[in-house]
């Protein structure tokens, strides 16, 4: 932001730049609340969610619920903030720029760790809400009877080096390319309908399949 008022001022049309940029600002604030009400409040997401399918009774439903605790800033709640100081707060606070004041070296990569202990709250506290969901599922029975997909779509690197590019630092999720990226969850629970046997798999896999499973899952099939 402080970038952003320094070039409007500079762009020689100051109060049009700025009047622009907070309309802009405005509108997509006011879409993104009316499209995404439940996201505003992402910490109420599993009572939110719970108490929706409450509203169903009996009828078949189906819900994607997208946690973002653990997306810059990491700003875990209080009680999961285990690991993290005052100190490594206000630094977090002082960032603009997460990957690229790194990456561009103008912090120290050894304060990365900082960082990370507040990712490791967000972490704990991301696991929490899937265990309340969890639970809530198994606490209406419904679980049972439910398919349910935990996965994550990328990790975040802490100045790990890649193997491709043994010189680029790995920095959050879009500057470099490390295992501690790609290696993401992938949990899948089928309702007791269908053969149980607990298994893991250790072969690449990809979320393309998915309507697959969702139609074998109705159908009480169990191939992949």
């Amino acid at each position: 932001y402080i970038s952003w008022i320094r070039d409007c001022i500079q762009s020689g049309m100051p109060v049009r730049s700025l009047i622009n940029g907070v309309s802009l600002r405005f509108s997509d604030y006011r879409r993104y609340k009316t499209v995404f009400p439940e996201k505003i409040q992402s910490t109420e997401a599993p009572a939110l969610f719970l108490n929706w399918i409450r509203s169903l009774s009996d009828c078949p439903w189906a819900a994607c619920i997208n946690l973002m605790d653990t997306h810059t800033p990491y700003t875990p709640s209080g009680g999961y903030d285990r690991w993290a100081s005052k100190e490594q707060r206000r630094f977090q606070d002082k960032i603009e720029n997460f990957r690229w004041e790194f990456v561009g070296g103008t912090h120290s990569l050894d304060k990365l760790k900082w960082l990370e202990n507040l990712y490791d709250g967000c972490i704990l506290e991301a696991d929490e809400k899937v265990r309340r969901i969890i639970s809530g599922l198994r606490q209406r029975n419904v679980l049972d009877n439910t398919l349910v997909v935990i996965t994550g779509d990328h990790g975040e690197g802490f100045g790990e080096r890649s193997c491709i590019r043994p010189n680029q630092p790995v920095v959050g999720h879009t500057v470099g390319i490390h295992e501690t990226q790609l290696h993401v969850p992938l949990v899948v629970h089928t309702p007791t309908t269908l053969d149980r046997r607990t298994r893991e798999i250790d072969a690449l896999a990809t979320l393309t399949g998915f309507p697959t499973v969702v139609r074998n899952t109705i159908e009480g099939t169990n191939s992949p």
